[in-house]
């Protein structure tokens, strides 16, 4: 990775055409996106907000017109359109830890982003589950069907949508900031490679989000579990991104205490194993660790039992 971000750094084209090029990738191999706005946010961090700019600008550019010449393919299409949101809202957030240099801070924002992306469509929508479950039966269904997927028991496949309906709003919002956060890491751990090696991990290893957030997050269990209506259905969604900012410090938490008991790599592969195939379980396991670590110093007494 220290010679893609070394490359990178060498120019101005070098970055454009490797954040342009990712993006364009991404149309086929969606994680594309997340590297592309990772060279957006390594410009930003290293060589300031105006070069950063400027590299967002060029590189959305050139995808929106090749995706324009490539219009007849769908997904080159959505290419195109997601390149206008996505590099210029990475480099928003890359501006804040340029100027912050706080990583928590960072993270805190693209939650804040996710959580705005729900309230947004609970306040313009009467009833976005509604709309969920008819966009999937009534257009998706048949598009997989003529696919040729068989649905066994259609009535279950509708009774499950519809429970499925409820989390959408909060999955996307949840998804968009994973995304995001996913790429501003990328760029902080690429920035060190070429600045200082081992600054990234030290850092990500001790984060932590804060006791505010941590309170937000308790307070949104509550109001879910509490609470009916459209009300109730939107703090679901809202604790759904919670989640996923929380599974960031919780996962720190993990590499802290790998760190702690020799930093054999073997370990952490074993964490992000059990936490894929133990989904969601693992996921929410993760998140309230994460949420816990901010009263409960794991690190020190994870650190005590290592000596």
């Amino acid at each position: 990775m220290r010679a893609i971000a070394a490359f990178i750094m060498r120019g101005r084209l070098q970055a454009i055409i490797v954040a342009a090029g990712l993006g364009l990738l991404g149309g086929l191999f969606p994680p594309g996106w997340l590297l592309s706005g990772g060279v957006v946010g390594l410009v930003t961090l290293a060589q300031g907000p105006r070069e950063g700019m400027l590299n967002a600008f060029a590189a959305t550019s050139i995808v929106v017109f090749l995706s324009g010449a490539l219009a007849l393919q769908p997904a080159m299409q959505a290419t195109g359109i997601f390149a206008l949101l996505w590099l210029p809202i990475v480099w928003l957030l890359a501006l804040v830890l340029y100027q912050s240099r706080s990583l928590a801070l960072t993270l805190l924002i693209t939650a804040l982003l996710g959580g705005a992306i729900v309230v947004a469509v609970y306040v313009l929508f009467e009833a976005p589950a509604q709309w969920w479950y008819s966009h999937v039966i009534e257009q998706l269904l048949p598009m997989m069907q003529q696919a040729g997927m068989e649905i066994p028991d259609q009535a279950a496949f509708e009774a499950n949508m519809r429970d499925a309906s409820r989390i959408m709003t909060g999955t996307l919002a949840a998804f968009i900031s994973f995304g995001l956060t996913v790429s501003l890491l990328i760029a902080r751990w690429w920035q060190s490679e070429v600045t200082r090696p081992g600054a990234f991990g030290e850092e990500y290893r001790n984060l932590r989000l804060g006791s505010v957030a941590a309170v937000t997050t308790a307070l949104l269990v509550m109001s879910a579990w509490i609470t009916s209506g459209g009300f109730g259905e939107m703090t679901s969604n809202l604790l759904i991104v919670a989640v996923v900012l929380f599974m960031f410090q919780g996962l720190a938490l993990g590499h802290a205490v790998v760190k702690q008991f020799g930093n054999n790599p073997a370990w952490l592969v074993v964490m992000y194993v059990v936490i894929v195939f133990t989904m969601p379980y693992g996921l929410l396991f993760t998140a309230v660790l994460g949420v816990l670590d901010n009263w409960v110093d794991f690190r020190a007494r994870f650190r005590n039992i290592a000596r």
